[in-house]
């Protein structure tokens, strides 16, 4: 089986998305206050940790879709003072996929996708959102806001998701922010 992906463009601030586009591509080429908006279908990239540099992105399922569109990471992570990120209408796991594109959640390396979204630098973020989504198969948690001491975040907003499958550890489930504040 042969896979490629595509690199979309944006039309404005808006890029348009297929299964087959480079999800990957967009988030590191998107400008501040980009939106992504994915069509139904599976975004596998459950062995990939996606950097956001100095950017607040948003990304959701385009309008009229039947379906969440299935986003498969292995981590999110946020670097940068003017990070942030809205996630909406989407379903997102930690989950490995097969050649078929059939879920693998106990793989070994299942272990690994620990957080949705890793922050864990000293600099503060603007925001985090979480808006109709269902999260799952997440080793540790949803969100890791450990950056230090002080305030690593104006605002954590989540409505109107379901969240399962995390915490596996026993020790966190949906919010670390360890020494840090909110």
């Amino acid at each position: 089986t042969q896979t490629f992906a595509t690199h979309a463009q944006p039309e404005g601030n808006t890029w348009k998305l297929e299964p087959y586009s480079n999800l990957v591509h967009a988030i590191k080429a998107a400008r501040n206050n980009d939106i992504l908006l994915l069509n139904e279908g599976i975004y596998n990239y459950a062995t990939i940790e996606i950097p956001i540099d100095n950017k607040i992105i948003t990304i959701k399922a385009a309008e009229g879709v039947e379906a969440k569109p299935r986003f498969y990471t292995r981590l999110l992570s946020l670097q940068g003072a003017l990070s942030g990120l809205n996630l909406e209408g989407l379903e997102i796991s930690g989950a490995r996929l097969d050649n078929y594109k059939q879920e693998l959640p106990d793989a070994a390396d299942h272990q690994w996708n620990d957080w949705v979204v890793n922050h864990s630098n000293s600099q503060s973020l603007v925001s985090l959102k979480l808006d109709d989504c269902i999260v799952r198969n997440y080793h540790t948690g949803l969100f890791n806001l450990n950056g230090g001491t002080g305030k690593v975040m104006e605002s954590v907003t989540i409505n109107n998701s379901i969240l399962h499958h995390l915490g596996a550890d026993n020790e966190t489930g949906v919010l670390n922010i360890g020494a840090a504040q909110l």
